[in-house]
């Protein structure tokens, strides 16, 4: 027979731990939580401003969605100390920063390619 005890004092001991693995992003939460808003928002101007952006908006779109309920599922974890909550967040940053990550990276060869591109070209004359 498992001692009452004994889980409660390790639910406890597991719930203190979440709460401190997850403060320093639940302070975190209200800058991510603008940066997901702001570059909705930014998605959205992007829309209006051409049509042929909607092929690509939806990709900062659902990474500010992720970034939003990552910082509110870490600011759920951090007061309640559930530790799926925070396994949550942590696996919605890490397909936050995966996406930013490659979106950043073609956005480089772009540029490199854009750049020897135009050299040829002598667009300066």
């Amino acid at each position: 027979m498992v001692d009452d005890g004994f889980d409660v004092g390790r639910r406890e001991a597991l719930e203190s731990q979440v709460r401190r693995v997850s403060m320093p992003l639940a302070a975190a939460a209200s800058w991510m939580k603008f940066l997901a808003v702001l570059t909705i928002a930014g998605a959205v101007l992007s829309v209006i401003a051409s049509l042929w952006s909607l092929l690509f908006v939806w990709l900062p779109i659902w990474s500010s969605v992720l970034l939003y309920r990552a910082a509110t599922r870490v600011a759920s974890a951090s007061s309640s100390g559930n530790e799926a909550e925070l396994v949550e967040a942590l696996d919605r940053l890490r397909l936050y920063f995966l996406i930013s990550g490659v979106v950043t990276l073609i956005a480089l060869v772009l540029v490199v390619v854009g750049m020897f591109a135009g050299v040829p070209l002598d667009l300066g004359t």
